[in-house]
This record gives structure tokens, sequence and C-alpha cells, in this order.
């Protein structure tokens, strides 16, 4: 065969092969181009995200230490709260005690006052029984005059008629 016919096709297998090749490469510069683009848009969308997780990171951030500020604050006024509920604690026993000291305070008076009631009824029982018994004695003295009375008067009629109506007796 002839050299040049060899070189003419190897030549065009070589730009068959090369053209391809060509055309492979072209494919894939232009698969990759496209792929740049998508990253480059993933990128831009990732550095949005990036942006708004480091806005959040720093807005938490702000919060934890307001959050630590708050607790702090929270324990200071636990601590104090603590303090006045232990201050009230004592007074609430204090209190406890002298309610426990009045109750049996107010018991003794109650029976107290029952016995003196008690008392009252029968003082007002036995004035009453004295009562009605003074009131007896003076009805009884009432009726000895009156019988007295009518005695005096009867002995001065009968002396009357016997003297001839002078009265010689002194009665008092």
């Amino acid at each position: 065969m002839d050299p040049d016919k060899y070189a003419i096709e190897a030549f065009e297998k070589y730009f068959v092969q090369a053209m391809s090749d060509s055309q492979y490469k072209g494919d894939l510069l232009e698969n990759l181009r496209k792929q740049l683009t998508e990253l480059e848009s993933k990128e831009t969308h990732y550095d949005k995200l990036d942006e708004e997780f480091k806005a959040e990171l720093k807005e938490a951030k702000e919060t934890n230490a307001e959050m630590k500020r708050i607790d702090l604050a929270w324990k200071e006024e636990k601590q104090g709260l603590n303090e006045e509920l232990g201050k009230l604690q004592v007074a609430h026993n204090i209190l406890c005690k002298i309610n426990e000291h009045f109750k049996v305070k107010n018991n003794l008076l109650k029976s107290e006052i029952g016995l003196l009631e008690t008392e009252k009824k029968q003082l007002e029982l036995n004035l009453c029984t004295k009562g009605i018994k003074k009131l007896t004695l003076k009805t009884k003295l009432t009726h000895l005059k009156t019988d007295l009375n009518n005695v005096t008067r009867q002995m001065e009629a009968s002396d009357r008629t016997r003297t001839g109506g002078e009265i010689t007796r002194d009665i008092c």
C-alpha cells in the first residue's frame, strides 16, 4: 500500500478521533459550564444561608447573654426571696404560737365566763328566792300590822264601852 494512503487514513482516523475527542471535550466543557453556573448559583444561595446563619448565631449569642443576665438576676432575686421567706416562716411560727396562746386564754376565759354565768344565774335565783322571802315577810308584816291594828281597835272599842268613851291604855 501506498504510504501516503496510510498517512491519509491515519490522519483521517486521527482527525475523526480528534474531532470526536473535541466534540466529547466540548460537550464535557459545556456540561462543566452548566455545572459551574449551577454551582455559582448554589454558592450564592449558600452564601445567603451562611449570612443568615451568622445573623441567627449572633442573635442566639445575644439571647444567650441576655438569658445569663436574667438567670443571674433571678438567682439574686431568689436569694432575697428565700431570705424573705425565711423571715416570713419565723413570723408565721411566732404568730402560730401566739395564736395557740390566745386560743388557750380564750378557752380559759370561755370557761370562766361559763362559771360566772352559772354563778350569776345562781345569784339571780338566790335573789329571787330572797325577794320572794322578803316579799313574803313584808306581806306577813303587813298582815301582822293589820291584825295588830284590828286588835288595838277592838281593845280600844272594848275600853270605850267599859270606861264610857275614855281610853286609858297607851299602845305604841
